[in-house]
């Protein structure tokens, strides 16, 4: 994180130095703002199979272990244990007219690079397993109930890795000098990651519980879990998305020169994600991404 931040101080020092202008030249391209966002995603996953887990994690003792039995099927859905992340700095450049003697307040073309840490495939087994061992009757009613031990296993399954690509959009804006604005456009990412890996985790939960004759269950006592837990490093992979962004946008100050130029947005981000796995193949991805930002007007 200290390199990344590293970077992203030294890109946005380049681009700022680049974006200088004197007052009496009016340039085809102007250096307008600068935003940072933070968010987080979730979606669609792509129809993976155990196969694909074999062949990601080869030597992996938990799925060459056949713990669940033929009559319990592979959900490729099933795993969600961390959160896709991500975070984001950009410039944001104008365009001037024709005659080069206004910039257009409407169109912003936003540039940067952006971090994020994605989910890629998921899947797993889930099974409970249910025994009763006793059967109990009240003195005062008569009513029974059932004595149950129960346990609770799952295997989950996840190809993740970290990203870090170019950003690029081009934004369409209502008004920004009203107080509230709106926006919308399109935008494509690009990049490689590192830091790619497969994770198998395995799980065993042991209850007793108390059911009644309709079939209402009340827990009594969790003896204890038994996880175990496999990581596995990949091949670096490379992505590419497209979006479309949607944006509301406040400016802060009304009257005071600083204050008008400090802007906070709200952005949603309907994604399609393409990602190439060297060991695997192409698979897409679809999903919805939530952010909140700064943006500073230079």
């Amino acid at each position: 994180m200290k390199k990344l931040w590293i970077s992203l101080v030294f890109i946005t020092v380049v681009l700022l130095s680049f974006g200088q202008q004197t007052s009496s030249v009016i340039k085809r391209i102007n250096l307008f703002d600068y935003s940072l966002q933070a968010g987080i995603y979730g979606g669609s996953s792509t129809n993976s199979t155990q196969a694909d887990f074999n062949i990601l994690a080869p030597n992996s003792v938990l799925l060459n272990s056949n713990l669940f039995p033929n009559s319990v099927s592979f959900s490729p859905y099933y795993y969600q244990r961390n959160p896709n992340s991500l975070f984001s700095a950009t410039l944001g450049f104008q365009f001037s007219d024709k005659q080069k003697t206004k910039y257009n307040k409407n169109i912003e073309l936003r540039v940067g690079i952006t971090y994020s840490h994605n989910s890629i495939l998921s899947g797993g087994y889930y099974d409970t397993e249910r025994k009763t061992f006793d059967t109990l009757t009240s003195s005062q009613t008569g009513v029974y109930s059932y004595l149950d031990s129960v346990v609770t296993k799952s295997l989950e399954m996840n190809y993740s890795s970290e990203q870090l690509r170019l950003d690029g959009s081009l934004i369409f804006r209502t008004n920004p000098d009203a107080r509230w604005s709106f926006y919308s456009g399109i935008g494509i990412t690009a990049g490689f990651s590192f830091n790619a890996k497969t994770t198998i985790v395995y799980n065993t939960q042991y209850q007793i519980e108390q059911r009644m004759p309709n079939n209402h269950s009340t827990h009594l006592n969790v003896s204890g879990d038994n996880s175990q837990y496999e990581v596995f490093s990949n091949q670096n992979n490379f992505a590419f998305s497209a979006y479309i962004p949607l944006g509301i946008n406040l400016r802060l100050g009304k009257n005071t020169e600083f204050w008008k130029k400090v802007n906070l947005f709200y952005e949603i981000r309907p994604n399609i994600n393409i990602t190439y796995i060297p060991e695997l193949r192409t698979v897409t991805n679809a999903f919805l991404q939530i952010g909140c930002g700064f943006r500073f007007k230079l």
